[in-house]
């Protein structure tokens, strides 16, 4: 089963962290459609990040890390903010928004919790 292969798994938090890479330093207007949300790219921020803490702690989680929330947690929390003080060096037209960065720490958060609780479930079986 897929998801309780390390490897599977581990394969595809690298590939979400690559496509998450190319989303961030892409031009903005050529990444998101139109829609007229309002604060549509919050929106995408939040669940990018929340989708890439789930990943890498469920991954951390398989590898038997110890503490593997806490380091999912710290190191998508920490990919977070440093591609978002550096996505400006790598495409001029991108800028630094704290509110961004907001939306990504409220993301890893979430992702974080989910996967504590869905582990809390399973030992509870």
């Amino acid at each position: 089963m897929v998801l309780k292969n390390p490897r599977a798994v581990l394969l595809v938090a690298i590939l979400y962290t690559i496509v998450l890479l190319y989303f961030t330093f892409a031009n903005a207007e050529n990444v998101l459609p139109d829609t007229k949300i309002k604060h549509q790219d919050k929106i995408f921020h939040f669940i990018a990040y929340t989708g890439l803490a789930i990943l890498w702690c469920y991954n951390f989680i398989l590898y038997r890390l110890k503490r593997p929330l806490l380091i999912g947690f710290a190191s998508t929390l920490v990919l977070g903010l440093f591609l978002e003080l550096i996505q400006e060096k790598v495409n001029p037209l991108r800028t630094f928004d704290v509110l961004d960065l907001t939306a990504n720490g409220l993301g890893v958060l979430l992702g974080t919790i989910v996967v504590a609780l869905f582990f809390r479930k399973l030992k509870l079986k």
